[in-house]
């Protein structure tokens, strides 16, 4: 009896073995199956889908913006079949900078998404000093050029207009290949206090040309106090130019 037991209960354990094997060639042909009727969607695919939704959907172009970067955060087997990927800008991302994405395939019962980052980068045209600046010089179309840079290498205001910043004095020095800054220059005179200039008074149409005696520095645009030599009269105008003063009445 009790070796009918001990037979019975090995029978049994086979039994059991037999059945777990059978599950896993059940589960091998399974994945089989699977992996021939799915495959892992290319990096490229997704970085197109992306790079092609924030062209679309960001004035990049229009604000200097640039992207770089772009990386596929985590893989996804798809089946064989067409799906259009879905590319989400999730709300909380701030542009320009690194933002992160999601790339959604879609079919009737599921959704699988992709993770994906970018950094997007704006740029603007900013003044370059082409070599070194000292103080007091002033600063020629020769010594400078307009040059486009990352906006988060720019700290304070920068010229972006090279008219403007012709004919201003340097008063701190600047190094070569460095962003000048408004702070950096300075308006030198054009009139010195003392000096004698010439006064366009303006009434109308009447226009009358007189000497006088500036009463302080004159810089260019803003207005200064002179002294007509002949009355002796304080008239106060505007500096239209070195030695040059326009007195509208």
């Amino acid at each position: 009896m009790k070796r009918l037991l001990v037979i019975g209960y090995w029978s049994l354990v086979i039994g059991i073995i037999g059945c777990i094997g059978s599950l896993h060639g059940l589960a091998d042909a399974s994945s089989l199956q699977a992996s021939a009727s799915s495959y892992e969607v290319p990096d490229e695919e997704i970085k197109a889908a992306v790079a092609e939704y924030l062209d679309k959907m960001l004035p990049l172009k229009k604000d200097g913006m640039t992207i770089e970067d772009i990386e596929v955060k985590t893989k996804v087997m798809l089946p064989k079949k067409e799906l259009t990927p879905v590319v989400v800008l999730p709300k909380g991302n701030k542009i320009p900078g690194k933002i992160n994405l999601m790339v959604n395939y879609q079919d009737k019962d599921w959704t699988k998404t992709v993770w994906v980052s970018a950094r997007v980068v704006q740029s603007k045209e900013v003044i370059i000093a082409n070599r070194a600046l000292p103080i007091k010089h002033i600063i020629e179309i020769r010594d400078v050029r307009l040059e486009k840079v990352n906006v988060n290498d720019i700290t304070g205001s920068a010229f972006s207009d090279i008219n403007m910043l012709l004919g201003m004095g340097v008063k701190r020095p600047v190094a070569a290949n460095s962003i000048i800054k408004e702070d950096y220059v300075y308006k030198p005179a054009v009139i010195k206090k003392g000096e004698t200039v010439d006064v366009v008074v303006e009434s109308g149409a009447i226009i009358v040309t007189v000497k006088c005696e500036a009463r302080e520095d004159g810089f260019l645009g803003r207005g200064i106090k002179v002294g007509n030599l002949s009355s002796g009269k304080d008239i106060t105008g505007v500096v239209v130019g070195a030695g040059k003063v326009l007195v509208r009445l």
